[in-house]
């Protein structure tokens, strides 16, 4: 882990740290309160590990009795002021905010370093008001001397809350790695994108492919200086199709999720790659797992039949929507459904089949045939 890299980290930066385990969490912390501390920074800790985290600051070397005595560092239970507020009032939060900065300047500091988990419970925020409150905060970033920091456990956090954290933070601290996001948008321009493990990975290794591309061109500036231009072009293209195709799944995701009906899509090789949370919900009504991304259309749901897998053939080779009525038996009883399965075209092929699954009533069965 190259923590010198730590350094580039300025004021007016906003950063999410996102890690995989405490002790890198720790590694990391740690070096940026250092920094901070040198740098005659007041570092500011809301966390919900307390005395934990004064003991791990200890540990990496840092004398925390006398920069707490000095008012240096300060270590906050984040938790606890949740819990004795309540209600989350974005607008009071803010103007606590620009507060602690501007006593942190009067007292003779060179500016706030701000870090805090990021365990808001949702009883007190939903994630609309959250990115309204953080395109403020941004605002107050740019204009104010202060560093923010935002801390995410990959173990914990959801998958769309960590794929909108590195959306919305224009420098990520990833793996121990300081990467600029270009995958950054304003939080007043985020629309709230959800995804899954899928997702969530992919989106973390472009971020590190492309840190290591330009390291690797900085790294060799005086041998490819003649075909600089070209190779950004090349970076930027590659930026650009990947924005676009990750941006696409998201808003695809999120379209499915917004629909009543559960519904699946699988690939070419009859492999799940979405599927929406109304199948998951059906799924646990029913007594079975239909958290199925990744896994093979047959093993996902062992009851369909081979007729049906057929069907999905069919699609795939000759391009039509098939609408069928069927019959599953599961383990809380048997399920009277109909069934679309839809192509998705890529071109003039078939690239993915979108399945629609319609819970039919008695009435509607009493027709079949």
């Amino acid at each position: 882990m190259n923590l010198n890299s730590l350094r580039s980290i300025d004021i007016h930066d906003h950063v999410a740290i996102v890690y995989e385990s405490q002790q890198k969490k720790v590694e990391v912390l740690a070096e940026m309160v250092r920094i901070g501390l040198e740098r005659n920074e007041r570092c500011v800790l809301a966390t919900v590990e307390g005395k934990d985290m004064a003991d791990n600051l200890r540990r990496a070397g840092i004398d925390v009795d006398r920069a707490s005595a000095n008012g240096a560092l300060i270590i906050e239970d984040c938790d606890k002021t949740l819990l004795e507020s309540r209600i989350f009032d974005p607008e009071a939060a803010i103007e606590r905010f620009k507060g602690s900065i501007d006593r942190a300047l009067d007292e003779g500091f060179a500016g706030l370093r701000s870090f805090n988990s990021s365990f808001l419970p949702a009883a007190f925020i939903n994630l609309d008001l959250l990115l309204d409150f953080e395109s403020k905060m941004g605002q107050v970033a740019s204009e104010m001397k202060v560093v923010r920091v935002s801390l995410y456990d990959l173990n914990v956090q959801e998958p769309d809350v960590i794929i909108n954290a590195i959306l919305s933070h224009p420098i990520i601290v990833l793996r121990g790695i300081v990467c600029n996001n270009f995958f950054y948008i304003p939080s007043d321009q985020l629309t709230s994108p959800k995804g899954g493990s899928p997702e969530m990975y992919r989106l973390m290794d472009h971020l590190i492919d492309v840190h290591h591309n330009e390291l690797s061109l900085k790294q060799s500036r005086d041998e490819l200086e003649s075909a600089n231009v070209l190779l950004r072009d090349e970076i930027n293209k590659r930026r650009m199709v990947e924005w676009a195709l990750l941006v696409s799944e998201l808003r695809y995701r999120n379209t499915l999720d917004s629909l009543n009906e559960p519904v699946h899509v699988i690939d070419r090789d009859y492999r799940i790659i979405i599927a929406n949370r109304a199948l998951e919900t059906l799924g646990d009504r029913l007594g079975v797992d239909f958290r199925c991304v990744g896994r093979h259309v047959s093993e996902a749901f062992p009851f369909i039949s081979k007729d049906e897998l057929a069907e999905y053939d069919r699609v795939f080779t000759k391009r039509e929507t098939i609408i069928s009525q069927r019959t599953y038996d599961l383990e809380n009883g048997r399920v009277w459904t109909e069934v679309s399965k839809v192509p998705i075209m890529d071109g003039d092929r078939v690239a993915n089949v979108t399945t629609i699954i319609r819970k039919v009533n008695e009435k509607e069965r009493s027709t079949w045939k």
